[in-house]
């Protein structure tokens, strides 16, 4: 199956995650593809942010599609391992520099 990769820069929060769900659920609605998130640029996530990307891992897995996290470091990452859902969200081992 083919990939559909989306970068995600900056903070999610409370303010910003009902924009980014809403852009994910046009890639999730708009194609078949698999999802690749690429983290490179993203500094903060909290429950708010974290909730939409369950949400939409969701989605697609009810539709067997994939859903992964690329580059996530930092601050975020050690957000969504404090909740135990790294495995879920498909968090993949931060590239090299």
């Amino acid at each position: 199956m083919a990939e559909r990769r989306y970068p995600l820069s900056g903070e999610i929060d409370v303010v910003t995650a009902p924009m980014l769900e809403s852009k994910l659920l046009v890639l999730a609605n708009g194609t078949s593809d698999d999802l690749v998130l690429d983290c490179t640029d993203l500094e903060f996530i909290d429950s708010q942010g974290i909730a939409v990307l369950v949400r939409i891992e969701g989605l697609l897995a009810t539709q067997g599609r994939r859903f992964r996290m690329e580059n996530l470091g930092g601050v975020p990452r050690r957000s969504i391992e404090i909740v135990g859902l790294a495995e879920q969200l498909g968090i993949v081992e931060r590239e090299p520099a």
